[in-house]
């Protein structure tokens, strides 16, 4: 039986190798793909009839040429349906923002228009599954999951694990990977559970977390975020280099390449243009060079200002912020992608006498990347106003703040699996890939929040032999491989036999039976069914 597919965000090269292998070898037909414009002329040689577009013009909200026609009306029964959907796709369209250039107002005529053309080419197409590469968070693609739970399509997306080289596929991020929950689940109600052997270098990641220091178990994602905290006082010097005559004829090629090159890929919204219209090279590069690096040491100082050493002596829990704006808070974090929202209520709901430690994510104050764009200095200001919550120094380590804990607290951040992983209980606020493990306590509302630090404050402790249950399970229902080409040299696995995997697990999901259609219950799910509680 064909099976008709859609592919979003599919950039990579090895991607363009994942859907040709389903083409050839598993009676596939590729009915629309986006991706970088580089990658559109690959794409064609094996699916020459599919609608190919731009990633770029798709955020903006352009249609495909085939498809200009292509309008869907937008009426209230869509509107209402889908409104938790509207709020988080504004907010994913702070990454357009370069600042204030994208008003409220013009968001939501891009939702609208994303929401139009997305529905017809859906009823045009009529796609048996659509692709995400991983939870999708560019604002059109998360429209487009959210319309295939509405409409019953199936959808495949990947999401990886903090073991390197492990990923699994699900069909939607908020129920997660449902083949090991229920597996996780079966072998709890086993009394007294199971003991369990690992792979090694399951072992070993897990001892590196649970018994060593921060240094040797830094994430990927980390490796050069807390470095740029800790940079700043080399300006002066660098400054006074770049002065030496010798630099010089560097200085000018540079300073042409600044005024002259063309502006990189870019979505970003410019005042009073519209969306069709990209920044030139100059324009882009004065505002990160110039503006985004100036809000960024604003930023900076604001937190510095107001961050205290913490009190090792009070009993407290740590809150670790996440890297805004990413797919990490919108949408795996929901409603809570104001972090704000997550730190007032566990203020308003902390046992008396305990204190609430919130270390901001080391990368905001990256210059590389672009923390400016979700964070402002009142955010550090409201939180630091609450009367039982102090920010702590950005050098903290996390290792130390966990350890002296008596809980963390997170939307999706790498800290909480850490943090189970020491033997502290995590509150999440969203939907990390290791909801539902042991340890993990899935937070939604302020009774949910007062139970489970009561439960807490009496003394809950982590099983760990829970814990390396839910492991066992995740590993057996995961595959080696990864999604992202920057992933590739620290999976262990080869592009040949990643191309193969990933394909193997697509072609297996789509034969699958599918379940009956809960409509937007696929965007709006009950807790899983491994989630302490």
């Amino acid at each position: 039986m064909v099976v008709r597919a859609m592919f979003l965000e599919c950039s990579d090269e090895f991607w363009s190798s994942v859907g040709e292998l389903l083409v050839r070898d598993h009676a596939w037909e590729v009915a629309y793909w986006t991706a970088s414009r580089e990658r559109i002329a690959a794409t064609r040689r094996f699916a020459p009839n599919a609608v190919v577009q731009d990633r770029l013009e798709a955020i903006r909200g352009v249609p495909a040429p085939k498809l200009r026609a292509l309008a869907s009306p937008v009426d209230e029964a869509l509107l209402r349906d889908l409104a938790v959907v509207e709020s988080t796709t504004l907010a994913m369209m702070a990454r357009m923002d370069p600042g204030w250039s994208f008003p409220h107002e013009e968001r939501k005529r891009l939702y609208h228009k994303h929401l139009s053309y997305w529905q017809a080419v859906l009823a045009e197409l009529r796609p048996d599954v659509v692709v995400f590469p991983t939870c999708p968070h560019v604002g059109y693609d998360y429209v487009i999951y959210a319309l295939c739970a509405r409409l019953g399509i199936r959808r495949a997306l990947f999401e990886r694990t903090s073991f390197a080289g492990r990923v699994f596929l699900e069909e939607s991020f908020e129920a997660g990977p449902a083949e090991a929950l229920a597996d996780y689940a079966s072998r709890l109600e086993q009394d007294p559970p199971p003991e369990v052997e690992l792979r090694p270098e399951l072992e070993q990641a897990i001892e590196r977390v649970s018994e060593g220091r921060y240094e040797s178990a830094v994430p990927f994602s980390l490796t050069g975020g807390a470095a740029a905290f800790r940079r700043r006082g080399r300006r002066p010097l660098e400054l006074l280099r770049a002065a030496l005559p010798h630099r010089w004829p560097g200085a000018a090629r540079g300073i042409g390449r600044f005024l002259l090159d063309p502006p990189p890929p870019n979505y970003l919204v410019q005042r009073g243009k519209p969306l069709e219209h990209s920044m030139s090279g100059l324009r882009i590069r004065v505002h990160r060079q110039l503006e985004g690096r100036a809000r960024i040491e604003r930023l900076r100082r604001a937190y510095t200002r107001l961050a205290r050493e913490p009190d090792w002596g009070r009993p407290y829990v740590f809150v670790a912020l996440s890297y805004q704006p990413e797919r990490t808070t919108s949408p795996l974090a929901g409603p809570f992608v104001r972090l704000g929202l997550m730190v007032s209520l566990l203020s308003r709901e902390l046992p008396e006498g305990w204190l609430l430690y919130v270390k901001e994510h080391a990368s905001i104050f990256s210059p590389s990347k672009r923390g400016y764009l979700a964070r402002r200095p009142s955010d550090y200001e409201d939180m630091a106003a609450l009367p039982n919550v102090r920010l702590v120094p950005a050098s903290q380590t996390p290792f130390r703040l966990i350890d002296h804990s008596r809980a963390v607290a997170t939307t999706t951040g790498t800290v909480g699996w850490e943090a189970i992983l020491r033997g502290k209980p995590a509150l999440l606020f969203g939907y990390p890939w290791y909801r539902g493990c042991e340890g993990s306590f899935r937070v939604t509302n302020a009774a949910e929040c007062r139970e489970v630090l009561e439960r807490i404050r009496a003394g809950y402790e982590v099983d760990r032999r829970r814990v390396r249950l839910f492991v066992h399970a995740l590993d057996r229902a995961s595959l080696s491989g990864y999604v992202s080409a920057r992933l590739a040299s620290i999976s262990g696995v080869d592009e040949q036999q990643n191309v193969k995997n990933l394909s193997a697990a697509l072609a297996t999901h789509a034969a699958r039976r599918p379940s009956p259609s809960s409509g937007l219950s696929g965007i709006l799910p009950s807790p899983s069914p491994g989630e302490a509680r």
